[in-house]
């Protein structure tokens, strides 16, 4: 269920032409040399706190994580230039959030159900190394039905014999 959320989440965002690298984040942005294109949105799901519905379904609210970094200028002179480079992670932020939100996500199988996307926070990361990260969360409702019992329909023939 997650991995076809965040896939599509992911295929959503490759209309956005400034973003050079799009992936799940398994760490990147925390490698001493971090191997991605700048700038970049990294995907991630948090915890679900899964609630019982009965015959083995359970519902869950499910918090997106859409991680956008951008590399800040290096030369401290060029003033004008910098500013426009770290203003763009917030244009791109905005993008994301016209793309995404009240976006409907489409189940597989019909194994689950998923509610409209909703932006929740919008947050900047502090960083001390060049890196401009900011965090945008998307919040959206999850029904789990994969561990539910599927039972076939059968067709019985009965016979009544009165005397």
């Amino acid at each position: 269920m997650i991995n076809d959320i965040l896939r599509q989440i992911r295929n959503k965002l490759q209309n956005i032409a400034e973003l050079k690298y799009i992936n799940y984040d398994w760490g990147q942005l925390y490698h001493e040399n971090p191997p991605i294109k700048y700038p970049c949105c990294l995907l991630n799901a948090e915890t679900l706190i899964f609630n019982n519905q009965g015959q083995q379904v359970q519902d869950a609210p499910l918090n997106i994580v859409l991680t956008l970094a951008g590399r800040h200028a290096q030369n401290p002179n060029i003033r004008n230039e910098d500013t426009e480079v770290d203003n763009k992670i917030w244009d791109i932020a905005e993008d994301i959030h016209r793309m995404l939100h009240g976006f409907k996500l489409e189940p597989k199988d019909n194994e689950y159900e998923v509610g409209l996307l909703t932006r929740v926070q919008l947050e900047r990361v502090p960083r001390n190394d060049g890196i401009r990260q900011v965090e945008i969360k998307f919040l959206c409702h999850t029904t789990d039905k994969t561990a539910k019992p599927k039972y076939k329909t059968a067709t019985a023939r009965v016979v009544v014999d009165v005397k």
